[in-house]
């Protein structure tokens, strides 16, 4: 059972993690990020999207990373995180 609560633990955390970052991008209406060798990186969003707009999105490169996640595991990760399951 330890094994359990400490899943739905991490789960939760990571949950309010997500809502936090959502809640703050949306306010600050921009995206902020520090990249690998420190610098600070900021897109300006006037508004997020719906997720079906997402959705049709073309896919991100993802040749600089070593593991790419394909965007099927993204979105379940996503749903997992917001406590959605399919």
């Amino acid at each position: 059972m330890m094994g359990a609560a400490c899943s739905e633990s991490a789960e939760e955390s990571l949950r309010s993690s997500f809502l936090i970052v959502w809640s703050e991008m949306k306010t600050a209406r921009k995206a902020q990020w520090v990249t690998a060798k420190g610098y600070v990186r900021k897109k300006p969003k006037p508004c997020l999207k719906p997720g079906v707009e997402v959705i049709k999105d073309p896919l991100p490169d993802q040749s600089w990373l070593d593991t790419p996640m394909p965007r099927r595991k993204f979105y379940q990760w996503v749903l997992d995180a917001a406590g959605n399951k399919t």
